[in-house]
């Protein structure tokens, strides 16, 4: 499946009762004509939708022409007396008309085939109501009543190439943006041996991607995971850790080297208890190093807490409990023995690497099997990637959500189904899943307002539009 870009594109909107004054052959020859133009002109393409000619086209609007109208940021209406008389282009155009009431980022471009003024008479009431309404809207027109589709004339190339420029015009705020979002994000998962580094990339991201072995050692080779979703891929590293033996480490610090010269977004490295700095750990921080990352893109994933030991109110020495919930540890000195964790590595990574300017704040707690601070990973994630492709990355992330959710809801189903608990327990049950997904749903609305933040302050440094406009652009992304 290719990457799959954020696109601008326009519908053409035309009675095929009209079929009999100009074949479908033209139609689509004057589409292309425009697109040419539009592609020539702004250096990007923007596609013209068109009906298929196996495509369903009846009284009512499919869901498929209302989606297509929907991702529309422009509208062509082939205009003919047929045109308002036919109930579908109606339909087409009351529905674009309406659109336009909530958004000033789109805009109805007709184009004249015949005249229309001299056959009002013989329209109903209803189409004379609607052309009035198209009237209102000829701020940019085509007038190809006196012209043929003829790429050889002159006349008729000079008005498809004004109509195509007038078209680009309205569409340069946007056209700007989008050179500056299709960045594809790409994050490296690395770490020592051992640490959870699959099973982070496959609960963060919602599916499996990568294979978990069931001995010590899991990834012994490069994965490369294409995270596909609607608007975007985010491209994952899931990389072999250091900290196994001489041979094998030289093998991956040339995998570690490569995939740095591609340039990445993010890194994520996973460390564990008992000694989170220990020999593979110090070891990847220093390749990083060596490689001149960027130290503010590293994040620390902290996994696997339950090995974390504290001592009780009774003085008795206990592990943590196993993270089985999104809400993580409930307990009050379980927290602090996390915290504590936190503070020694964070001392630990400043003593091997003094004068590196690491921050306590990359060094985040989780849990790659329940998926406990999910959103806090990704949050921090998104502050170091460049912020063009932090749309990309919402999109990855909002189809990860939705995988969290349906397992949650998943589970919710089983215990309604268990026979084997009380009515109470189950109900007890059930209330802490409905609580994890609106805990999952804030904490999503919570990161989408942070991206839609960064992505507007940096379209917004590079672009000279207003903080409205940009936001009115970009809205349909979220």
């Amino acid at each position: 499946m290719e990457s799959k870009e954020y696109q601008v594109k326009g519908f053409l909107s035309y009675s095929t009762q009209d079929d009999e004054f100009f074949n479908r052959k033209d139609i689509t020859r004057l589409k292309q004509n425009i697109e040419n133009y539009m592609r020539r002109l702004s250096g990007i393409d923007i596609p013209v939708f068109q009906y298929a000619e196996n495509m369903k086209y009846g009284q009512i609007l499919s869901d498929e022409i209302k989606r297509q109208m929907q991702e529309s940021s422009f509208f062509i209406p082939i205009i003919t007396p047929n045109y308002f008389m036919s109930q579908p282009c109606r339909e087409e155009f009351e529905y674009y008309m309406e659109s336009l009431k909530s958004t000033e980022c789109r805009r109805i471009f007709p184009i004249y085939f015949a005249d229309i003024d001299d056959n009002v008479a013989a329209l109903d009431n209803e189409a004379i109501n609607l052309y009035n309404r198209y009237r209102e809207t000829q701020l940019y027109y085509c007038d190809l009543r006196k012209l043929q589709i003829d790429e050889t004339n002159s006349d008729y190339i000079k008005t498809i190439e004004s109509f195509s420029k007038n078209i680009c015009k309205f569409l340069h705020p946007l056209l700007q943006i989008i050179k500056h979002v299709n960045e594809e994000p790409s994050i490296l998962i690395c770490g020592a041996t051992g640490v959870g580094k699959t099973t982070t990339v496959n609960t963060l991201f919602g599916k499996k991607l990568g294979h978990v072995e069931g001995g010590r050692r899991g990834t012994t080779q490069l994965h490369q995971h294409t995270l596909m979703s609607e608007g975007g891929n985010v491209i994952i590293y899931d990389v072999p850790g250091l900290g196994d033996s001489k041979e094998i480490d030289k093998q991956t610090k040339k995998i570690y080297s490569e995939i740095i010269k591609l340039g990445v977004g993010g890194i994520i490295v996973v460390i564990v208890p008992p000694r989170p700095a220990a020999f593979g750990t110090l070891e990847t921080v220093k390749l990083l190093i060596s490689k001149n990352v960027d130290i503010r893109k590293i994040v620390f994933g902290y996994n696997k807490l339950s090995y974390l030991r504290y001592d009780d109110d009774d003085g008795e020495n206990k592990k943590i409990a196993d993270i089985d919930s999104l809400f993580g540890p409930v307990d009050e000195k379980e927290k602090k023995a996390i915290d504590d964790a936190k503070d020694m590595f964070f001392q630990d990574l400043n003593a091997y690497f003094p004068d590196k300017g690491f921050k306590k704040e990359q060094i985040i707690e989780y849990d790659s099997i329940s998926g406990w601070n999910f959103y806090k990973m990704f949050e921090t994630i998104a502050k170091v990637i460049p912020p063009n492709a932090a749309i990309k990355l919402k999109k990855a992330v909002d189809k990860a959500h939705n995988e969290l959710v349906e397992k949650q809801e998943k589970k919710r189903k089983s215990v309604e189904e268990d026979i084997t608990i009380t009515d109470e327990k189950k109900e007890q049950k059930i209330i802490k899943i409905n609580t994890e997904i609106q805990k999952l749903n804030e904490e999503r609305e919570t990161f989408t307002n942070l991206i839609y933040d960064t992505v507007i302050e940096f379209i917004g440094s590079v672009i000279d539009l207003s903080v409205k406009k940009i936001k009115n652009w970009i809205n349909k992304w979220f």
